[in-house]
């Protein structure tokens, strides 16, 4: 017969383990363009592992509610979460997660186009810094690839795309 001690242990382990497999299940719902049970998904992961209180899958399922409302042009109030993400981790020592809020809401802004570009950099910069002072070359890639999206919406607000032209002469 199982001791309270040890039914709590797989309560936890089964709390822990159902947490991940909706956040997930959030992801991939994310990805194919399912919102509603993406954000659905998230919530129940959020539920479960708020059990557990494990502090960083918690920030993960934040930032996954955050990009759902950056999907679903709840812009501002994707860009205030990461902000808060950000304001939570910058107190601790510099981080790979720290980096990845930094690339989220640099990306966050680019969907907001206009005057933000100048923000969407100033964070893709941060992120940069962050991977390079981890020596994270996978981090440090995925922040190029931002610099590269950037630099094309840049290119599209200017009028001035040098690879449309040359389309055209073609």
């Amino acid at each position: 017969m199982e001791t309270i001690n040890q039914v709590e242990k797989n309560n936890i382990k089964n709390d822990r383990l159902l947490g991940y497999l909706n956040l997930a299940y959030a992801n991939y719902y994310i990805e194919v363009g399912f919102f509603d049970i993406a954000l659905e998904k998230a919530l129940e992961s959020y539920k479960q592992l708020s059990a557990i209180n494990d502090k960083k899958s918690l920030r993960l399922i934040r930032s996954t509610i955050a990009k759902i409302d950056r999907q679903n042009s709840n812009i501002d109030k994707a860009i205030n979460e990461y902000q808060k993400l950000i304001q939570e981790l910058s107190t601790k020592n510099i981080s790979i997660e720290l980096g990845g809020y930094y690339l989220d809401i640099a990306n966050a802004y680019m969907y907001l186009k206009d005057d933000n570009f100048k923000k969407a950099e100033k964070y893709l910069d941060l992120a940069l810094i962050t991977f390079k002072e981890l020596n994270n070359k996978t981090g440090e890639g995925m922040a190029y690839l931002k610099y590269a999206r950037f630099y094309k919406l840049l290119l599209f607000k200017s009028g001035n795309n040098f690879f449309l032209k040359k389309q055209k002469i073609l």
